[in-house]
Protein backbone atom coordinates (compact mmCIF):
# COMPACT_ATOMS: atom_id res chain seq x y z
CA UNK A 1 0.00 0.00 0.00
CA UNK A 2 1.33 3.40 -1.03
CA UNK A 3 0.64 5.88 2.30
CA UNK A 4 1.78 8.90 0.39
CA UNK A 5 -0.77 8.35 -2.55
CA UNK A 6 -3.24 8.79 0.14
CA UNK A 7 -2.21 11.51 1.31
CA UNK A 8 -0.92 13.54 -1.68
CA UNK A 9 -4.56 12.94 -3.48
CA UNK A 10 -6.46 14.96 -0.50
CA UNK A 11 -7.23 18.43 -1.55
CA UNK A 12 -4.60 21.22 -0.89
CA UNK A 13 -7.20 22.85 1.46
CA UNK A 14 -7.95 21.84 5.20
CA UNK A 15 -10.22 18.65 4.88
CA UNK A 16 -12.15 16.97 7.32
CA UNK A 17 -12.83 13.53 7.17
CA UNK A 18 -14.98 11.06 8.95
CA UNK A 19 -13.92 7.32 10.08
CA UNK A 20 -17.46 6.07 10.78
CA UNK A 21 -16.16 2.31 11.80
CA UNK A 22 -13.34 4.01 14.34
CA UNK A 23 -16.33 6.90 15.28
CA UNK A 24 -12.99 9.12 15.00
CA UNK A 25 -13.03 12.54 12.72
CA UNK A 26 -9.98 13.36 11.41
CA UNK A 27 -8.56 16.92 10.07
CA UNK A 28 -5.55 17.47 7.60
CA UNK A 29 -3.57 20.87 7.76
CA UNK A 30 -2.01 21.41 4.38
CA UNK A 31 1.66 23.00 4.10
CA UNK A 32 5.02 22.61 3.47
CA UNK A 33 4.84 19.31 6.27
CA UNK A 34 1.14 18.10 6.05
CA UNK A 35 -0.29 17.58 9.60
CA UNK A 36 -2.95 15.26 10.46
CA UNK A 37 -5.05 15.81 13.92
CA UNK A 38 -8.21 13.46 15.26
CA UNK A 39 -10.90 13.76 17.57
CA UNK A 40 -12.77 10.75 19.34
CA UNK A 41 -17.11 11.48 20.03
CA UNK A 42 -16.43 14.80 22.98
CA UNK A 43 -12.59 14.49 23.37
CA UNK A 44 -9.93 17.02 22.79
CA UNK A 45 -8.07 16.87 19.64
CA UNK A 46 -4.82 15.41 19.32
CA UNK A 47 -1.86 15.25 16.80
CA UNK A 48 -1.77 12.13 14.26
CA UNK A 49 1.63 10.21 12.72
CA UNK A 50 1.26 10.43 9.07
CA UNK A 51 1.70 6.91 8.95
CA UNK A 52 -0.51 5.94 11.56
CA UNK A 53 -3.03 2.92 10.70
CA UNK A 54 -5.52 5.05 11.92
CA UNK A 55 -5.26 8.02 9.46
CA UNK A 56 -4.52 5.14 6.28
CA UNK A 57 -7.88 3.42 7.31
CA UNK A 58 -10.03 6.88 7.14
CA UNK A 59 -8.14 8.14 3.68
CA UNK A 60 -9.36 4.68 2.11
CA UNK A 61 -13.07 4.94 3.72
CA UNK A 62 -13.28 8.65 4.93
CA UNK A 63 -16.89 10.54 4.39
CA UNK A 64 -15.90 14.17 3.79
CA UNK A 65 -17.53 16.48 6.23
CA UNK A 66 -17.97 20.25 7.43
CA UNK A 67 -15.45 22.13 9.65
CA UNK A 68 -18.68 22.75 11.41
CA UNK A 69 -19.83 18.81 12.11
CA UNK A 70 -15.35 18.33 13.14
CA UNK A 71 -16.35 21.05 15.28
CA UNK A 72 -19.75 19.09 17.36
CA UNK A 73 -17.93 15.71 17.24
Amino acid sequence: MDYNFHIMSLPHGRTYLMNLAKNVVIRSSPGKISKFYAKERGGKEFELHHLSDLLQDTLKAARKISRVEYAQF
